[in-house]
């Protein structure tokens, strides 16, 4: 590709996600570009992973139970990725966190959890 097509493309892709002088190669444009063309049939889609291990303090054993949530969006804020951590410990703990990627290396460091 090149370096006026990847700076139109890159013009293209900023109208909907935050690149934030971000360094691309031709594929990371790729992929992004594709992001945008078809953020409409992405927009909701949703993938969960669960796993479960357990953990040890010096005073006893837990089971965990971890469930992954990513979330792709595409609306008047732009695209981003929502990513939704939960933990639930067998003594009744429940820890969870969320995290959003909005900029073009977030989205990119996610996007192979969505199968996109």
């Amino acid at each position: 590709m090149d370096r006026k097509e990847k700076k139109r493309l890159k013009d293209e892709i900023g109208k909907h996600i935050d690149l934030s002088n971000g360094r691309f190669t031709d594929y990371e444009v790729s992929r992004l570009h594709n992001l945008v063309e078809e953020r409409d049939s992405y927009d909701g889609r949703t993938q969960t992973y669960r796993s479960s291990y357990k953990a040890f303090d010096s005073e006893d054993t837990y089971h965990v139970e971890d469930t992954d949530t990513y979330t792709f969006h595409s609306d008047e804020d732009g695209i981003r990725i929502e990513h939704e951590h939960v933990s639930d410990w067998d003594d009744g703990q429940h820890d969870e966190s969320r995290e959003v990627a909005r900029t073009g290396r977030g989205i990119l460091n996610l996007l192979g959890k969505l199968k996109i």
